[in-house]
């Protein structure tokens, strides 16, 4: 029997085993097992199916995994964070791009806010219409990146700088403001900080268009790809380090799904007993 493996499914894996490493509790690790299990069990027993829905069922991953991060996987996890090592690493490394203690006047912040609310909502949509066209390169790119920074999340889990008291009191600010802030709070966990998804995500739309699109567009996206950058830093989510370890998973999978082949194929023989069974 000849399975197709995409990458993004190894660092689905990877996911898994991080969390049965890194948690404290049994229960836990037991679903991580569990779930680890069942993988397995499409692979080989249902592989027809799991051929022609491998995209949607990453995806729908995607979207159950990001949301159950705060309130399912971190109360296992131990307390430490990296927070303090990696805001030492960008004061050191880059320094200019320390926006923790400037004055954020109103609207920039609103503009800015904006950029960043709609980030998440051009992901999930460019997603979908990945899906319904059949891009399978981009909707692997997508994965690929997701699962490398749910693993970071789990092994390196990082608050970002509201842990350490620098974020700004936005209730003076517009309604824009606000309204990010709620969003924020009400979809993220608390330890997806490291690395930037919204910058990772934002530049390899960048990288997309320049791909398979049009140069105008291109040059249209452009600037909202930059404010994206610079909006993750102004309003405080991110640590300078946060975001060009972003930009460089960005760059790195673009880079990686152009010179190498998307998926590669391996033979498993199965007794006929184990096929009998599935």
């Amino acid at each position: 029997m000849t399975f197709t493996i995409e990458f993004w499914e190894f660092f689905l894996v990877t996911f898994l085993l991080a969390i049965c490493l890194s948690t404290q509790t049994l229960l836990m690790a037991g679903c991580s097992l569990v779930l680890l299990i069942l993988t397995g069990y499409v692979l080989i027993c249902r592989p027809a199916f799991y051929q022609q829905s491998r995209y949607y069922i990453g995806f729908a991953l995607v979207l159950l995994i990001y949301p159950i991060l705060s309130d399912f996987i971190v109360p296992t996890l131990p307390p430490h964070r990296f927070d303090t090592t990696l805001l030492n690493l960008s004061n050191t490394l880059f320094p200019w791009l320390n926006f923790q203690h400037i004055t954020h006047t109103y609207w920039l912040t609103e503009v800015l806010s904006l950029c960043y609310s709609l980030t998440l909502f051009i992901d999930v949509v460019a997603f979908l219409y990945f899906l319904v066209y059949k891009e399978n390169t981009l909707c692997a790119q997508m994965q690929f990146t997701w699962y490398i920074a749910f693993t970071c999340y789990i092994l390196l889990p990082v608050e970002g700088p509201h842990s350490l008291g620098v974020i700004p009191d936005w209730s003076t600010f517009g309604p824009l403001t606000k309204f990010n802030q709620l969003f924020a709070k009400a979809i993220t966990g608390t330890i997806d900080c490291f690395p930037s998804m919204h910058t990772c995500s934002i530049l390899q739309w960048l990288l997309f268009v320049k791909r398979y699109g049009s140069t105008g567009l291109f040059w249209a996206l452009l600037p909202f790809s930059l404010l994206v950058v610079l909006s993750t830093l102004y309003l405080n989510y991110h640590y300078a380090m946060d975001v060009v370890c972003g930009a460089a998973l960005a760059f790195g999978t673009h880079w990686y799904m152009k010179r190498y082949p998307l998926s590669f194929k391996f033979s498993l023989s199965l007794p006929k007993k184990t096929n009998q069974l599935c």
